[in-house]
């Protein structure tokens, strides 16, 4: 609020200056004191240390009577310590010494008769304030963040005090209230923490809501006989107030006007039907007419379960009782439980349409809460910080839930939403909650509804027991292992060669062939072809499989058979997703020590410099600059094993020898940038240049007899 309330600017430049002080012209003989050039901030600190403000000032042959202090005069001069001002002053105009931190103490002479909006605003270092009896009216915002205020003295001309006024003067301990205020604004005496006595005047008739709300040190308050309302949040969060005297006049207590106080004695009149829910649970209500006290509590009507704050620190499970009843519904107000030390769970009615924001913000306590179908909206920070929450369910009725609702509930482990529609998720909702270990249930039709959103309801790995694994998108699964109802594995295939596959769940060979060929590592060899100690062909030998089971976190080959097959979506009932761990599979041979590792997370191009990956049309090859390397792939490292520098060949040709029942029926060359055509093996392996007429030959990794 304080950002939007700096220093309004004013646009034309001082009239004239004498003896350090500047001055704007009224009339042809009177004066407003202001501040040096166009702006309130053309010059820094224009005005420090002791300033003295004289009653006439002389300038060009002509005196001038001083008779204000204009708007954003002082305004923003931190180095101003004090301020002395004649009493031909009769009026303090708007910000004229807003953000006058060093200025510690002010008497306002008695000729000034108003003191404007904000002219004292974020004075932190303002100690006292004097009123004089010439002023009638405080304006809004007069002295609000003045936040180390200690004492104010009003003399009996104030008449209006207006809305926060002295607003956040969270310091102040010592208050002299006119005798003849009327009229006192909203907020007006809003967190001043520190008040423990407040007395007000007879003539009172209109108090503005939230007037002396968070006022924590108040015990006692006196509400005059020409009251009649007491408004919205007039007293809240007094925590202190114990007993509150109402005037013979008050006929409505607004709602919340006395949320979260701890009210134990009511005095009133007794014509007065007490409708406050902290009213009428007090242990004492004393008519003043004929001093009966009642101790059976009726509970009578109240307007929201907002107020039912009081119970807080008293019991450690909580049911809310469904007090109103009919069509009309209800909130769970801001703040309404937040900081509670002991409340360890709560049910609540089913006449609450929406919990507010940090309503059980930092319950350090809560366990669990039950929420009804009533409910649509959770607010900001609702359940922030509740670090013993062990579950929530959410009703079918929610349609939304705002930031930051269950921050850093770090001890999750249920979450149920029965929402058959994903809930809204506004900002980060549940950072802090560990999704892996936390489980979210939801309606068997919605699971793929909530998987598919682009929040972080797809961050919960374990939906109704089961897990959809998107292919490249997630890592870290599991740090242990455990049995799945179903696990899911989406991805697409970019062509029609050999790809590799990392899962860490088992699969069924003969489940997946009528769609795809499968194939496990059995060895990698290297070649330098013209003896120059570069490495110029790799070749991987893979065998193909036709049944048995594919070992989870283990390295595969996968190839699809036609072009419907390459979006892959492949499901396991009953299955174990096993601890996600990236295991290396060992195919040295005698000169290098060849090493394919399987991989969950995101690699770079810089964590893997010096390895290879295999690319789109299947040869190993460096991954590139800047790029990464996805989750659910392999990487080969090759090292000499005498340790000496190993080179190989830029331009290197990849070739996977392909083996069923035992012998070789296919080998294929493929370069980084395309497949080799019409190249001739004999079933060894061996590259024929010359092959001979009806003998066998693999040409392009199919078997051709010339």
């Amino acid at each position: 609020m304080a950002v939007l309330l700096l220093c309004s600017v004013s646009v034309h430049a001082h009239d004239f200056e004498v003896d350090g002080i500047y001055y704007n012209k009224l009339t042809y003989n009177t004066v407003e004191v202001t501040f040096k050039g166009d702006y309130y901030n053309s010059y820094s600190n224009e005005y420090s240390g002791n300033v003295v403000i004289p009653s006439k000032v002389t300038y060009n042959s002509s005196t001038y009577t001083v008779k204000s202090i204009g708007k954003n005069a002082f305004c923003s001069c931190s180095a101003l310590t004090s301020i002395s001002m004649p009493t031909t002053i009769t009026k303090i105009d708007e910000y004229a010494f807003q953000l006058c931190t060093g200025l510690t103490n002010i008497v306002i002479p008695s000729s000034v008769t108003t003191i404007a909006y904000g002219a004292f605003i974020d004075c932190t270092g303002l100690l006292s304030a004097t009123i004089p009896s010439s002023v009638t009216t405080i304006e809004s915002r007069a002295f609000s963040y003045c936040s180390n205020l200690e004492k104010v003295t009003m003399a009996n001309g104030v008449t209006k005090i207006g809305d926060y006024a002295f607003y956040l003067c969270e310091k102040l301990n010592e208050l002299t209230l006119s005798n003849n205020i009327i009229e006192i604004g909203k907020e007006a005496f809003a967190i001043c923490k520190l008040l423990t006595e407040i007395i007000l005047p007879e003539p009172l008739t209109t108090m503005g809501t939230g007037v002396f709300s968070a006022c924590n040190s108040l015990k006692t308050i006196y509400i005059p006989n020409k009251v009649t309302t007491i408004p919205t949040d007039a007293f809240q969060n007094c925590y202190n107030l114990e007993t509150v005297i109402l005037g013979k006049s008050v006929t409505t207590i607004e709602q919340s006007a006395f949320y979260n106080c701890n009210i134990k004695t009511v005095i009133k009149y007794s014509s007065l039907t007490i409708d406050s829910y902290d009213l009428n649970r007090a242990e004492n209500i004393i008519n003043v007419t004929d001093l009966i006290v009642s101790n059976n509590l009726v509970f009578g009507k109240i307007s929201s379960v907002y107020n039912l704050i009081t119970y807080l620190g008293k019991e450690s499970d909580l049911t809310l009782p469904n007090y109103c009843t009919g069509t009309t519904k209800y909130i769970i107000g801001s703040d309404a439980f937040s900081s509670s030390t002991t409340l360890k769970s709560v049910s609540i009615p089913s006449t609450v349409t929406s919990i507010g924001a940090s309503a059980f913000k930092s319950c350090s306590s809560l366990e669990s809460i039950t929420i009804p179908s009533s409910v649509k909206t959770i607010g900001n920070d609702a359940f922030k910080d509740c670090k013993d929450l062990t579950e929530i369910e959410l009703p079918a009725s929610l349609e939304s839930i705002n930031e930051g609702a269950f921050l850093n509930c770090s001890s999750l482990g249920d979450v149920k939403c029965m929402a058959t529609t994903a809930p809204i998720l506004s900002g980060v909702v549940f950072e802090g909650v560990n999704y892996i270990n936390c489980e979210l249930q939801v309606p068997a039709e919605a699971i793929t509804n909530y998987v598919n959103t682009e929040n972080e309801w797809a961050k919960f790995r374990f939906i109704n027991n089961q897990i959809i694994i998107k292919d490249g998108k997630e890592s870290n699964f599991s740090t242990t292992n455990r049995v799945c109802d179903k696990i899911t594995y989406t991805r697409n295939l970019p062509n029609l060669y050999w790809n590799p596959l990392y899962v860490p769940f088992e699969i069924e060979v003969e489940d997946i062939t009528d769609k795809y060929e499968v194939a496990y590592i059995n060895a990698v060899h290297s070649y330098d072809k013209d003896d120059d100690g570069e490495i110029d062909e790799l070749e991987m030998e893979v065998v193909k499989a036709k049944a048995g089971t594919m070992k989870a976190n283990y390295p595969y080959l996968i190839k699809a058979r036609n072009d419907e097959a390459k979006s892959v979506n492949v499901s396991v009932e009953g299955a174990t997703l096993y601890a996600s761990t990236e295991k290396t599979l060992d195919c040295s041979s005698v000169y290098q020590k060849f090493e394919i590792t399987g991989s969950y997370s995101r690699k770079s191009s810089e964590e893997l410099s010096g390895k290879l990956a295999i690319s789109l049309d299947g040869a190993w090859q460096p991954i590139m600059e800047g790029s990464y390397l996805n989750p659910f792939r392999l990487y080969l490292s090759i090292t000499n094993r005498d340790d000496s520098p190993l080179k190989v060949n830029p331009s290197a040709l990849s070739r996977v020898r392909i083996v069923e029942d035992g012998m070789t029926t296919g080998i294929i060359d493929l370069s980084p940038a395309t497949l080799k055509d019409n190249v001739i093996y004999d079933l060894s392996g061996r590259k024929v240049s010359e092959p001979r007429k009806g003998q066998l030959y693999i040409v392009n990794g199919k078997k051709v007899i010339y």
